[in-house]
């Protein structure tokens, strides 16, 4: 087979995968052996990841992160990248249970992929993905929340005010969070966070918002 001939049918296949599961297994597999070439791969997967976020479903989306490495993801051009995990947290956000159940639990080895320009709506529907109903989905935002880098936590965490912390109180895994990352937060922050760990909500809401009626 020449090289033309090769480089047709790889091409022509990365842009058909998104259709098939196994076709995914079985590309992701050539794609990331040993003697195939890293350059080549790169390009190959970038016609994937934008056949995938143009007309991939979830579980498509989700066989993608599972297959291929966080490495050769983040080898893509950005532009690509960005419009990719744009859709994931678009679809984390609509909360439909088949598709977060499918696409959330894939994303835990690949928070550090996600463009820094996404770093914000990243976790913060990760945060609302973990007050979700999803039977695997939320639990999944739940664990990926403790496991971000500090850098990623960081865009999340110093977003969160005293209005968004009493709405949520009942959230034990909003007091990790915050537990875990409280490094991250703003200095203006640090004392509502101690205090939203240790305070009823009633303590809370008589300190935070004084002039409002009582609860």
């Amino acid at each position: 087979m020449s090289q033309n001939d090769r480089a047709y049918i790889l091409e022509e296949l990365s842009n058909k995968i998104v259709d098939n599961l196994q076709d995914i297994n079985l590309f992701a597999r050539l794609l990331q052996s040993d003697d195939f070439p890293k350059n080549e791969a790169t390009l190959l997967l970038e016609q994937v990841l934008r056949a995938a976020t143009l007309y991939g479903s979830a579980i498509i989306k989700a066989a993608i992160l599972r297959e291929f490495s966080p490495d050769l993801i983040a080898s893509v051009y950005e532009g690509v990248l960005l419009a990719f995990f744009e859709d994931i947290i678009l679809t984390i956000k609509r909360d439909q249970y088949p598709e977060v159940n499918a696409i959330v639990p894939s994303l835990i080895r690949h928070s550090s992929v996600v463009p820094r320009l996404l770093w914000r709506e990243y976790v913060l529907s990760l945060i609302d993905q973990a007050k979700s109903g999803s039977y695997q989905g939320a639990p999944a935002a739940r664990n990926i929340l403790l496991e971000l880098p500090s850098e990623i936590a960081k865009e999340g965490i110093q977003n969160i005010d005293n209005k968004y912390l009493l709405f949520n109180y009942q959230y034990d895994f909003l007091k990790q969070f915050i537990g875990k990352y409280i490094d991250c937060a703003l200095q203006i922050q640090k004392k509502m966070f101690i205090d939203y760990a240790r305070m009823t909500a009633k303590e809370f809401y008589e300190k935070y918002f004084p002039d409002e009626w009582e609860i």
